[in-house]
């Protein structure tokens, strides 16, 4: 997951207004803002108050300082760095023609410091307080001179009304840096809560889509090993009910009692893979429902398998090599070699031709069984046909970590064999 970005990988942050033209209604605010308030103070109180200090200049060079000084904050939401050099330099001509010296000028300059902290970030932000605070030192510097390089007595310095006010000035400059700092921080940390909350709403919905996609796989798995069972159940059943009842349809004419033998077969046969068919449908119509209790068939099956299918009219001969363990060496194992028999004969009765014998050879080993079915038919291209029966054969081999190989026999027929490890967690 993407972490989310800390405070100094974030781009500088301009007022809202900075998508829109280059002045704007907030830049156009706070022009007229600086107007309003500059040319009140100067109008009511006079250009000769010490906060105005004009001198003996005309009053109209005053207004046009102060719209000067309007007009250059119009563009302070859109261009914050150039619209504080360019105030500081109009301060530094309106103090160095004399034009205006106290309260315009300096509220002009504490606008254009608020804005450049505000609007753009921390390092930007000091490099401007302490320009400010420079111009407040090279001020201070100036005064001295003024009183020929030696420092005034305290009560003649404290007296001059114009270095009192740059004295307390510094105090305002360092108070509205850090009023307008706050305010950046306390927005960027909303911008950081507000994309560490996009992140982890996309973290959510990204595990959800991962969650929703191992639905859908296990759910295909499902389908298909349920798709594989059916296709055992019905397969085989249905080749040995044909197979008996094209027995029973030649025998009836002169051996009625055969017929009827092979018409029970039939029905044993239709009853048990009726059981088995009823036992996954009940799985698929409630997916709560516990499992069924009937087992399923495994290694000890194979010789009743191998038994239907005697019963059936094929010649088949079982060999056990080895001792059959109790558990049938764990459902999924045990159900597997069960079914690869299954398969494997179901082809020997559709494929091998009335007169093939096949032989099944079970070995049982300490760490594998394998299984092996072999016929002597001559229809193994057929057998080797496109049919889902050899595919989900493998798939089921390789479900358990087993490995089968198919194809025909260099003595002739088809040959069938799976290795299969005692237990599921071999195969890892």
């Amino acid at each position: 997951m993407t972490s989310a970005p800390s405070a100094a990988d974030l781009p500088p942050r301009r007022a809202p207004a900075s998508a829109g033209p280059l002045v704007g209604r907030l830049g156009a605010m706070i022009g007229l803002f600086y107007f309003l308030a500059s040319i009140t103070v100067s109008g009511v109180l006079g250009f000769g108050a010490w906060w105005v200090n004009q001198r003996e200049l005309p009053a109209g060079l005053g207004y046009v300082g102060v719209a000067f000084g309007a007009v250059l904050l119009l563009f302070l939401p859109r261009l914050p760095r150039a619209t504080f050099v360019a105030c500081g330099a109009l301060a530094f001509l309106l103090y160095g023609s004399g034009v205006m010296v106290g309260l315009p000028t300096v509220l002009m300059a504490l606008i254009a410091l608020f804005g450049i902290t505000l609007w753009t970030d921390r390092r930007t932000g000091l490099f401007a307080l302490a320009a400010s605070l420079g111009s407040l030192g090279l001020a201070v510097v100036l005064l001295f001179l003024r009183y020929g390089f030696y420092l005034p007595p305290l009560e003649t310095f404290l007296t001059d009304r114009v270095a009192l006010f740059l004295f307390n000035s510094s105090g305002v400059v360092v108070l509205t840096w850090a009023v307008a700092d706050q305010i950046r921080a306390a927005r960027e940390r909303r911008v950081l809560q507000a994309e560490s909350a996009s992140h982890a709403a996309e973290a959510a919905a990204h595990q959800e889509a991962e969650h929703a996609a191992r639905v859908q796989v296990e759910a295909l798995a499902d389908r298909q090993r349920i798709a594989r069972e059916m296709h055992d159940i019905v397969a085989h059943g249905l080749s040995v009910m044909i197979v008996q009842a094209d027995g029973a349809r030649f025998a009836a004419p002169s051996d009625p009692q055969a017929a009827t033998t092979a018409l029970a077969t039939i029905a044993a046969t239709g009853r048990s893979s009726l059981a088995e068919m009823r036992r996954l449908l009940s799985v698929l119509r409630d997916d709560t429902a516990p499992l069924p209790e009937t087992p399923q068939p495994g290694l000890r099956d194979i010789a009743g398998l191998v038994g239907t299918t005697v019963e059936a009219g094929r010649e088949v001969r079982l060999t056990v090599r080895g001792d059959v363990p109790e558990d049938g060496a764990g459902d999924a194992v045990g159900l597997t070699a069960y079914r690869t028999v299954q398969e494997a004969l179901t082809n020997v009765m559709k494929h091998a031709g009335d007169e093939a014998t096949a032989w099944v050879t079970l070995t049982v080993e300490p760490r594998q069984i394998v299984v092996e079915v072999l016929d002597d038919g001559p229809g193994c291209d057929a057998e080797l046909g496109s049919g889902h029966g050899l595919r989900g054969m493998a798939e089921r081999v390789e479900m358990v970590g087993g490995q089968l190989h198919t194809g025909p026999d260099p003595r002739g027929g088809f040959r069938v064999l799976a290795t299969l490890p005692r237990t599921v967690e071999a195969q890892s």
